[in-house]
């Protein structure tokens, strides 16, 4: 098997992913995975690099970090055409696309899982990709008050896990809560009134089947 770039953001989980990265080395050596451990410096590093490998013809990808990880690792690959499978490995503090695919949220084990899919040679299950306007996603698009709470939990550095999303609804519903006029269509139905949140998910917990081994498609999306 080739060299497969294993891209790492180290600020993920409240910037305590950085003392995983060479353990998560050790554990796909050792299950027979040759990788190479390229760290992210600033917000949109990963999406560059996946960019530039998935155009390179680089037919595998793996990520560890959260869900930011994952959404510009999509945004990378689906950018440059598609065609390059991604590995997850979550260090995030939501991992909400990994508890929506059923990939194991201990970093350990999912590394694990994920060499031994990979050395047995299972093929990459096919997931849908949103869009909204030229952005890709795999896991959500929340407007709104969910937006804002995102927001706000960002600038929280404490490891406290999903813990400071509470924390962030907290600070949100004191800070006001406003419901803008919204125009949405689906299935055939147009709502035009006032909205706290809207929430666009690639789909639910219980459709997914566990995989961290996924290949990126928009075929069902317009």
């Amino acid at each position: 098997m080739d060299r497969i770039s294993l891209l790492l953001n180290p600020a993920a989980g409240r910037g305590q992913a950085a003392g995983s990265a060479h353990e998560i080395v050790r554990i796909l050596q050792s299950g027979g995975i040759s990788c190479e451990l390229i760290q992210s410096a600033a917000s949109g590093d990963i999406e560059r690099l996946a960019y530039e490998i998935s155009a390179s013809g680089e037919t595998m990808l793996i990520v560890a970090g959260g869900d930011g990880s994952v959404h510009e690792a999509t945004n990378g690959i689906l950018q440059a055409g598609g065609n390059t499978a991604l590995g997850i490995i979550p260090i995030g503090t939501g991992n909400d696309f990994a508890k929506a695919s059923h990939t194991p949220l201990d970093w350990r084990a999912a590394s694990i899982e994920l060499a031994q899919r990979l050395a047995s040679g299972k093929p990459a299950r096919k997931i849908d990709a949103g869009r909204m306007n030229d952005r890709f996603f795999a896991n959500g698009v929340g407007i709104g008050f969910d937006a804002k709470i995102n927001r706000i939990a960002r600038k929280y550095q404490w490891p406290i896990g999903d813990l400071v999303y509470l924390f962030a609804v907290f600070e949100g519903l004191w800070d006001g809560v406003i419901t803008p006029t919204v125009r949405m269509q689906y299935d055939g139905v147009q709502y035009d009134g006032a909205i706290t949140l809207a929430n666009i998910s690639n789909g639910s917990v219980a459709c997914f089947i566990s995989h961290p081994w996924l290949r990126l498609t928009t075929e069902s999306w317009i």
